[in-house]
């Protein structure tokens, strides 16, 4: 065993792998020795990621010890009650981005959990853990956060909850708006999606939080300038693949903003709005 980590988790490791994967008992076994002085330490912290990148098929109860204590890890022993430091982020990317993405839904739901928490979290790190989001909407058939089953490539219900709480959360731009990241994150999971059979739910958020980040986000409030009316003519494109949700955000900006500017006519028109 790795003689970085604490006895009482090579022991329990070992009992593991002997019966290969981690079982409730093991979880309570672990529980006591992670938090026996009351706190998670860095040792403690670094061997549940280790652990869980050489285990699979665990119990349920596996997921929700390791996401409690990470993120008690990361927010009191390494940051703040309410935010990710610079040097927690730093510690959490070596441990979870040595790979560039994340393709486990343990170490996803992690991330989720400390983007949810956080009030103030970098743009690196809303990047990287939308991205990881997208990746799972598409090719895997687990819940982004939960146990549930789920089916890669369409959004349903509870991925809608999920992405609603990313972009309205805290974490980036003092949750007053939707920022560029998080505009075009919604922009590429649509037309990844495109003709797929999304929940309903998920056009409403998609209309209403890029429409949000045109009217709010920018220089111009209410009216739709011509660096946004670029953009979104950029992010729309001039393929001719399944618009519906272009057409229902275009029919919105046109009840909601005080003006649009003219380089969207083209776009107007050739959507049929």
């Amino acid at each position: 065993m790795d003689g970085r980590w604490p006895e009482a988790l090579t022991s329990i490791e070992a009992e593991i792998r002997r019966g290969a994967r981690i079982s409730a008992d093991h979880v309570l076994q672990l529980r006591r020795a992670i938090y026996r002085n009351g706190s998670i330490g860095r040792d403690e912290a670094e061997f549940l990621f280790h652990l869980n990148r050489q285990s699979q098929d665990d119990d349920p109860a596996w997921a929700e010890l390791y996401v409690e204590a990470l993120t008690d890890f990361f927010f009191w022993r390494e940051g703040t009650d309410s935010a990710l430091t610079e040097d927690a982020e730093r510690l959490l990317f070596s441990w979870v981005g040595q790979r560039g993405s994340v393709d486990d839904p343990t170490e996803l739901r992690l991330l989720l959990n400390l983007m949810f928490r956080s009030k103030a979290a970098s743009e690196r790190f809303r990047a990287f853990v939308l991205a990881a989001v997208e990746r799972s909407v598409l090719d895997s058939d687990h819940a982004l956060f939960g146990h549930a089953d789920r089916r890669p490539g369409a959004i349903d219900r509870a991925d809608v909850e999920v992405i609603r709480r990313l972009v309205y959360g805290t974490g980036g731009q003092s949750g007053l708006a939707i920022s560029c990241t998080e505009a075009e994150f919604l922009f590429a999971l649509n037309r990844a999606t495109a003709g797929a059979d999304n929940h309903p739910a998920w056009r409403e958020l998609f209309v209403k939080a890029i429409t949000m980040y045109l009217l709010f986000g920018g220089a111009s409030p209410d009216a739709v300038d011509e660096q946004e009316a670029t953009w979104l003519a950029g992010q729309i494109g001039g393929d001719a693949g399944d618009h519906a949700n272009e057409r229902a955000l275009l029919t919105y900006l046109k009840q909601e903003a005080a003006s649009l500017h003219p380089a969207l006519e083209p776009l107007y028109a050739r959507l049929g709005v």
